[in-house]
């Protein structure tokens, strides 16, 4: 709870009352009630009791009941309700200020009477208040300590759990440059078998590729006898020729390679410059 928020005084002193689960807070100057002890030579760490716990409660009603009390030093106006104070608001003196009535008409519920009486309760041998309220001053003051511990306990756990995690992911890093070191040489020779495996297979279709010359004799038992051969051109897997001849009708000459067995996908175009034909395959492989 910050006190220094709900106490209009530099230095706030407080005595808290838990009751029915409402805690009923006093608030005072501390300077000028250590300045009192002084003068009066109480004893150092005495306790500061409200009067209100020494004067006898109002009857218990469930709806808020307003009362004026006198107490030793001026009056106190005072808010009850099921027999937990909800306000209390101390003056030296009448008549009471504009304060003293805004506190209390802000407790939901209240009605303001048209007169009130002075009260002077009777006295008590004791606190009305639980008797665990008086020790509270020690719960109070062991309380930061209380939330401190709890936490620091769990900073504790959770630095712990941090430590763990940072010493598991350590050694799992560890095992992995270690199985990459490991496994780095079997990477590596995978890498030139490959590669070997790559190099032959290109070595053996080159071995098995037919020879230029071994293509133009087989293309020229395909054509024409009257085709002659112009022009012709021999690029990676195709084979383009420029003939001339008496043959236009382009499905013979598609035919004719295509059964051929060395030849597919035949393409037959007359010339752009009207010398002949043009005729364009692809080798077929495994041939």
């Amino acid at each position: 709870m910050k006190l220094a928020g709900l106490s209009p005084f530099r230095l706030p002193g407080h005595y808290a009352v838990w009751r029915d689960g409402w805690v009923q807070l006093w608030l005072w100057d501390e300077q000028q009630r250590q300045r009192l002890a002084e003068a009066q030579q109480a004893a150092s760490g005495c306790l500061c009791l409200p009067e209100t716990l020494l004067q006898a409660p109002p009857a218990t009603t469930p709806e808020p009941s307003v009362r004026l009390v006198r107490v030793q030093d001026g009056v106190d106006l005072q808010v009850w309700r099921a027999g937990v104070l909800r306000a209390s608001v101390f003056q030296d003196g009448l008549p009471l200020s504009a304060t003293a009535w805004q506190a209390v008409r802000g407790v939901p519920g209240v009605r303001l009477p048209e007169r009130l009486e002075e009260e002077v309760p009777a006295c008590l041998e004791r606190p009305w208040a639980s008797g665990a309220s008086l020790v509270g001053r020690d719960w109070e003051r062991w309380l930061p300590y209380g939330l401190a511990a709890t936490l620091l306990a769990g900073s504790a756990f959770n630095l712990t759990q941090g430590a763990q995690w940072w010493w598991a992911e350590r050694g799992l890093a560890g095992q992995q440059v270690a199985l990459a070191q490991q496994v780095e040489p079997v990477l590596a020779a995978r890498t030139r078998a490959m590669q070997a495996e790559s190099e032959i297979q290109a070595l053996l279709r080159l071995q098995d590729a037919p020879s230029q010359v071994e293509l133009l004799r087989t293309v020229a038992g395909l054509l024409p006898e009257d085709s002659r051969l112009l022009s012709w051109r021999f690029r990676e897997n195709a084979l383009e020729l420029l003939i001339q001849t008496s043959r236009a009708d382009p499905r013979f000459f598609v035919q004719r390679l295509q059964e051929g067995g060395r030849f597919q996908d035949v393409r037959v175009e007359p010339s752009p410059r009207g010398d002949g034909l043009q005729l364009a395959m692809n080798i077929r492989q495994g041939e």
